[in-house]
């Protein structure tokens, strides 16, 4: 033998030129070769590799089996026909490749799924054929979502990559869902990603590290997603209607959600209410204490918040209030059946009014001078102060003073002729009956039954009984009462 090459010279002396040769003295079969296995298993344990050949060995064998990684050598065969050799891969194992080849160094054989066909065998040469094994893992990915407000029900799409094929995999997932590519070889590595959120301002992510894939385990990884805003939304007061009062304020209330994302505020004209960190998809509701009869208020549609914006609405409150509801309170200012204590001298025309007649009867053109209390505009009129130079009223002076306030409202205070007296809260009955009005009357009509009581008011005891009457519905519609 030529031990430097490995190469077996004779392989068998029978037949020879010795006479005494016989078949005994051959070391192997005539005309015969060899064949050596190798396994390469990842990890080498106690798995069984069993190996398939197309035909019997020249021993007669036809199977080999190999524990773990190992090899076998030298097993005879013959070389009339090519062989096939296939490998029978263990559950929870992959056959990564097979190769094999000659001992000169050529490749031999066509590679199948589980091994080679038409191997070379030559006569007294070592054929090798290498196998190369790894086991398989199942590898998981887990959703993880953390950051306080995040929306319920958010889901992520992640891809697991471990190689071509199926052992790329993608699913979309919620929180504590998980991917898995399932038979994944050991030694592989796997690549974790996930696709842009929308909006991506909204949320970070925390990729696992690269995956490689042990025999331990646990071939696990963690997709973490935090929440870490959502959007402002913003209630604006606006404040519309002549004569609104300066300073108003307004309570409102803007719900998107338990606790922070709900805020009450008391805010003027302009004012806002801003929630910081409302979830994209959450739903807002405004709403507003009421502000009393003085005031209308239009509510905006509930809010829906996105991503674009820009997630803002308007609470308006029009000032309609009817100025009677303010008015002052007259005093006993008649000085005099004349009048002359509400007469201004300065007092520019037209617009003359009549009270009353005979001696009672009043001319005035214009009222700038009396003193009828007006919310702002204190015990003077026109800068002129307010009068008072009768200590003492009886009935029919407290009934011109207070049909003349009456008169000023009916005729200077925009809204006022039409209310009733129902809607003043002077319906009292059966006070009303007793002068011949109902809760219905207008204020222009009492104007017109106060002015007749006095044309015909001279003290008699019935007429004295309807002016105290008359004064009482004219003080309550004058605020006096």
């Amino acid at each position: 033998m030529n031990f430097a090459s490995g190469t077996l010279l004779n392989v068998c002396s029978y037949p020879s030129q010795q006479p005494n040769s016989a078949p005994s003295d051959c070391v192997f079969a005539p005309n015969s070769g060899f064949l050596t296995i190798i396994k390469n298993a990842t990890p080498s344990d106690a798995t069984n590799f069993v190996f398939a050949p197309s035909r019997a060995a020249t021993d007669g064998r036809t199977s080999f089996t190999i524990q773990g990684s190992g090899n076998i050598s030298l097993i005879g065969y013959s070389t009339a026909t090519p062989l096939n050799l296939s490998e029978v891969v263990p559950t929870g194992w992959k056959l990564d490749s097979a190769s094999c080849t000659t001992q000169a160094g050529s490749s031999t054989g066509t590679t199948t799924a589980t091994g080679l066909n038409g191997i070379a065998i030559q006569i007294g040469l070592t054929t090798t054929c290498t196998f190369n094994n790894r086991a398989l893992r199942d590898v998981t990915v887990t959703k993880l979502v953390a950051g306080a407000n995040a929306p319920a029900g958010a889901t992520f799409t992640i891809t697991v990559n471990c190689g071509a094929g199926p052992l790329t995999v993608t699913a979309t997932i919620a929180a504590g869902g998980t991917v898995t590519v399932a038979g994944v070889p050991v030694g592989s590595t796997c690549k974790v990603t996930e696709d842009a959120l929308v909006p991506a301002t909204d949320w970070t992510v925390t990729l696992p590290a690269d995956l490689t894939v042990t025999t331990a385990g646990p071939n696990t990884g963690t997709v973490t997603n935090t929440y870490i805003a959502g959007r402002d939304v913003t209630a604006t007061k606006l404040v519309t209607g002549a004569a609104a009062p300066a300073g108003a304020t307004f309570t409102i209330t803007v719900n998107c959600g338990a606790g922070p994302l709900t805020v009450t505020a008391t805010i003027a004209a302009g004012g806002t209410i801003t929630i910081a960190g409302v979830p994209v998809g959450a739903t807002c509701k405004v709403t507003e204490t009421p502000p009393g009869p003085d005031w209308t208020v239009t509510l905006p549609a509930d809010i829906t918040v996105t991503a674009a914006g820009p997630n803002t609405a308007t609470v308006t409150n029009t000032y309609v209030a009817v100025p009677t509801v303010v008015l002052g309170k007259t005093r006993g200012f008649w000085g005099n059946r004349v009048g002359n204590s509400i007469l201004s001298a300065a007092a520019p025309s037209p617009f003359p009014l009549s009270l009353g007649g005979a001696l009672e009867k009043v001319d005035v053109l214009n009222l700038g001078a009396s003193n009828i209390y007006l919310r702002g505009n204190g015990c003077t009129i026109d800068t002129t102060a307010c009068k008072n130079t009768r200590v003492q009223r009886g009935t029919v002076e407290t009934l011109l003073a207070q049909t003349l306030a009456l008169t000023y409202n009916v005729r200077y205070v925009s809204g006022y002729n039409g209310q009733t007296v129902a809607g003043l809260g002077c319906a009292v009955d059966p006070v009303l009956t007793s002068l011949g009005l109902s809760a219905s009357s207008t204020v222009d009509q009492v104007r017109i039954a106060a002015n007749a009581l006095i044309n015909g008011l001279h003290l008699p005891a019935t007429t004295q009984a309807q002016g105290g009457a008359m004064n009482a519905v004219l003080g309550c519609l004058n605020r006096e009462a």
